[in-house]
């Protein structure tokens, strides 16, 4: 690393976690030029594929067939996880909030900016704090000024950003508000030792169009998706979640349409651990929709659901990188193993435990090469390292200077800051990244997401519970109400359909899973006579080549056992993962007349992905991990291969075949999707034996 890297420190600290803003207006210029011109590079690229862009529309379910009970068909009632929303007619009043700070000292006294720039994308802790800070600061300024806002703070529901909603309308909300420089400390407890002293201002603005009827959601209804009235959607969802919101020792919420809880044991569930520095958090999501009810077509409802997402503890940095890549502090890691820790740090905040700023998150980019010992930095006219510079001022002798440094996010004097990972502690309240997500965790997320209808029909009622719906002052004073029993509705169990092989047809098993039988072939088989197996060489990359050439013999006697006309390859390569070099491999096989090249390449790389489409040359990458599965204790992840590969060269594994099912002949079905738990749909003698979502699982970082 460079001599001129810079020790967070001082007045550093501060600049590496806060950045200047621009003036609102000029800012919002930028952002409808920034909306314009993606809007217009968007259509211009439809266009170019000659689409035109077109509204999305509900079908119509007056004209389809439902409701006839077929032979192998099973009756049941469905519990869902819908929930009546009452409402009556009341005009609420919406209004725009924009908070100020402007600075009365130093160099930036006079000059004003957003309390927060909307245009910057804020980390989850800040994120979460940014919302506690806002919430702070309007109940300030409703304590203040009860001659603009009244007495009654319950008229009001706050998005805890920029948007105000009010039963009654305001009168003299063009009063001029501000806070003292003590006033704001005091509202968002701010130290004033870390901090730069600026009073803020509170602008309310009324839009053109700033009142609704909360029942104009249900007067005038459509299958046109773009005719919603999405403004009142919003507000609901935001009322319903008022009463999480104000509770932060709770709830932890980034939006409205999600919270995850601070002691989930309250609610039921469990912290399960994840092993490397993260657990799985449970929490709820929650939307408001128009559903069919039993009584209204279109009338209002809360959809919840249980969310779990894994989450980084808050520790010590160094003990997280640890746990990460299974080694102890006096480990020097590898280069595997610094990648892995790389990646943990991108985007994390973390807070200093020296010095006067441990209260300033600090958002992370990466990970220096050098270490304590070797990154020099320059202090009072000499050269020392970043280990001799800490025990000089602070008195601290670092216990594992050869760990590497954690560089910030934000250039301090025009380098960016270095950190010992050791003082370092990792920031509460942040959710784990995909990149994060280890094959173990995965195992874990789905174990605790795929359970039975009656496990998530209680973890339903929880979530329910949790948002204390009845408590709260606005919803009873605009007259809402969420109904306590969600709505039950008749349902089919359809009669399972055949999944038929070019030489044979099988049946789901009872479970409901269903396998491919060892001796089917697929219903149409490609045929392939030119094709090349290519392993694409990273450093450090434990896989051989030798490894790679096993799979692709495993690879090739599989496509045969599923009937695939298959020649063997006319070439195994190795090839230098760069991207001239892969092109060089493209440009080579297209030359030669190749069908389709199977890639092994690393879990890391991505710099071959667009080649198939520029060279129109087939292509199909597996990583080295499920290679590594399938040679050792895997064989079905070879099955899919083979299935995927069938597929792309122009084939069809199988059909499906529903008997004396009632198809609309106007409806296109363009998927077949189904849904079930693991190991059963639980007690059949219970009433209501099965329960129904609304909604479908998120990715597996996020359930």
């Amino acid at each position: 690393m460079s001599s001129n890297n810079t020790p967070a420190t001082g007045s550093n600290a501060i600049a590496a976690s806060n950045g200047s803003s621009s003036p609102p207006n000029e800012r919002a210029r930028a952002d409808d030029e920034n909306k314009f011109g993606a809007k217009r590079q968007a259509m211009a690229t439809l266009s170019h594929l000659g689409l035109e862009l077109g509204n999305s529309v509900v079908y119509d379910k007056e004209r389809a067939v439902r409701g006839t009970l077929r032979n192998g068909d099973t009756q049941v009632n469905l519990s869902t996880n819908i929930f009546g929303l009452k409402t009556v007619a009341c005009d609420i009043y919406l209004y725009h909030l924009e908070f100020v700070k402007v600075f009365t000292t130093g160099k930036y006294a006079g000059k004003s900016y957003p309390f927060i720039d909307p245009e910057r994308k804020a980390p989850d802790f800040t994120a979460f704090q940014n919302r506690q800070d806002h919430g702070k600061l309007l109940k300030a300024f409703l304590n203040k000024y009860p001659n603009v806002f009244g007495n009654d703070h319950d008229t009001f529901c706050y998005d805890y950003a920029a948007t105000l909603y009010s039963i009654a309308e305001l009168v003299y909300f063009d009063t001029s508000m501000f806070l003292t420089e003590q006033e704001t400390n005091e509202a968002i407890e701010t130290n004033e030792a870390i901090g730069r002293p600026y009073k803020v201002t509170l602008t309310v603005k009324k839009p053109q169009d700033n009142v609704f009827n909360v029942r104009d959601l249900t007067r005038d209804q459509s299958l046109d998706l773009s005719q919603q009235p999405l403004h009142i959607i919003r507000f609901l969802e935001l009322v319903t979640s008022r009463h999480a919101a104000a509770h932060p020792e709770e709830h932890v919420m980034y939006e409205s349409k999600k919270t995850y809880y601070m002691r989930p044991e309250n609610y039921g569930f469990n912290l399960l651990q994840l092993g490397g520095g993260k657990y799985l958090a449970a929490g709820a999501s929650k939307t408001v929709a128009c559903v069919e009810g039993p009584k209204n077509k279109g009338a209002a409802a809360v959809i919840i659901d249980s969310k779990k997402t894994a989450f980084f503890h808050a520790m010590n940095l160094l003990e997280m990188l640890c746990a990460t890549v299974n080694v102890k502090p006096t480990v020097v890691i590898n280069m595997d193993q610094f990648r892995d820790c790389v990646q943990v740090v991108k985007r994390l905040e973390v807070f200093p435990t020296y010095g006067n700023r441990q209260n300033t998150p600090i958002l992370l980019s990466g990970l220096t090469e050098g270490d304590s010992l070797t990154t020099m930095m320059g202090s009072n006219g000499e050269e020392i390292c970043i280990a001799e510079y800490f025990f000089r001022r602070y008195g601290i002798t670092l216990k594992y200077p050869h760990w590497p440094l954690a560089i910030g996010a934000k250039k301090v004097q025009g380098n960016k800051p270095s950190f010992p990972v050791e003082l370092l502690t990792v920031a509460d309240y942040q959710r784990v990244g995909s990149g994060n997500i280890t094959s173990t965790d995965i195992a874990t997320i789905v174990k605790s997401c795929a359970v039975l209808p009656a496990i998530k029909n209680r973890e339903i009622n929880s979530c329910y519970q949790s948002f204390s719906f009845g408590v709260d002052a606005f919803m009873h004073k605009a007259g809402m109400s969420v109904l306590g029993e969600p709505l039950k509705i008749p349902a089919r169990v359809l009669k399972a359909p055949q999944v038929k092989y070019a030489n044979g047809s099988i049946y789901p098993e009872q479970n409901g899973k269903w396998r491919l039988p060892k001796q089917a072939k697929y219903a149409i088989t490609a045929t392939l006579k030119r094709w090349l197996a290519v392993f694409l060489i990273v450093p450090q990359e434990r896989m051989k080549f030798g490894e790679f050439e096993q799979f692709a013999q495993k690879f090739y006697y599989e496509c045969g056992n599923r009937g695939l006309r298959i020649d063997e390859p006319y070439g195994l390569r190795q090839v230098v993962c760069d991207e001239h070099a892969i092109e060089e491999l493209f440009e080579t096989a297209r030359k030669e007349q190749c069908e389709y090249i199977l890639f092994g390449h690393s879990d890391r790389d991505t710099k071959h992905h667009c080649m198939e489409r520029k060279y129109e040359v087939i292509s199909q990458c597996v990583r080295t991990k499920t290679i590594y599965n399938v040679m050792t204790k895997s064989p079905l992840s070879l099955e899919n291969i083979v299935a995927k590969a069938n597929v792309k060269l122009g084939g069809l594994n199988y059909n499906i075949v529903v008997d004396d099912f009632p198809f609309d002949e106007n409806v296109l079905f363009i998927g077949l999707g189904m849904n079930h738990p693991a190991g059963g749909i639980g007690n059949p003698h219970e009433d209501p034996p099965a329960h129904a979502n609304s909604v479908s699982q998120d990715s597996s970082e996020e359930s």
